[in-house]
């Protein structure tokens, strides 16, 4: 049991960071595409 609850728990933190690095990703491309059209 408790290996399924540490499984769960990697599971959750592994797609919270890919979020997250998927939330860096676009707001940084936004900020090039910006960038790059005012330029």
């Amino acid at each position: 049991m408790s290996y399924f609850i540490l499984f769960s728990n990697t599971c959750t933190f592994i797609i919270i960071i890919y979020n997250l690095l998927t939330f860096i990703h676009s707001t940084v491309t936004i900020k090039t595409n910006s960038y790059t059209t005012h330029a």
